[in-house]
């Protein structure tokens, strides 16, 4: 049996107050705790994952030229390896089978983007959405799409 059942309402109410009052200071004590560590969190300095002896790409200048390539379609035009060969950033701090699967992690990202969008936000119906994916299969060049 429930504890407020055996001691009646009253007592029952007399803790839910004392309850609350409790979890509001304790949250108020929450958020100075929260804003101090902000406060450390920027003041402190980045230390960088330990990675061996790889580069970090999501923090890399490499991965924003990369997403600026993707944009203006060269990564379309070019095949990763001619990709990789054509700008230094890109040989120089990155082996070429890891290259060749950011470029293609990006490409699926963007291609894929206008489909989460819409089943995020419940459009996604198998009349509405077929057509789009049409459209993404003509686009991602290179690649075979046959269904066999």
């Amino acid at each position: 049996m429930p504890g407020f059942e055996k001691d009646g309402y009253k007592k029952f109410g007399d803790r839910l107050r004392r309850l609350k009052k409790t979890c509001s200071e304790d949250w108020g004590c929450t958020q100075i705790e929260e804003s101090r560590f902000a406060i450390f969190k920027e003041s402190a300095p980045k230390i960088p994952f330990p990675l061996g002896d790889k580069t970090d790409w999501s923090t890399h200048q490499a991965k924003q030229i990369l997403e600026s390539d993707i944009e203006n379609e060269l990564a379309y035009e070019l095949k990763p390896k001619d990709l990789w060969e054509k700008r230094e950033i890109y040989n120089n701090n990155f082996d070429l089978n890891t290259f060749r699967g950011h470029v293609n992690d990006l490409k699926s990202k963007k291609l894929a983007a206008p489909f989460w969008t819409a089943k995020r936000n419940g459009f996604v119906k198998e009349n509405k959405w077929i057509e789009g994916v049409e459209v993404m299969k003509k686009t991602w060049k290179g690649t075979d799409h046959t269904d066999a």
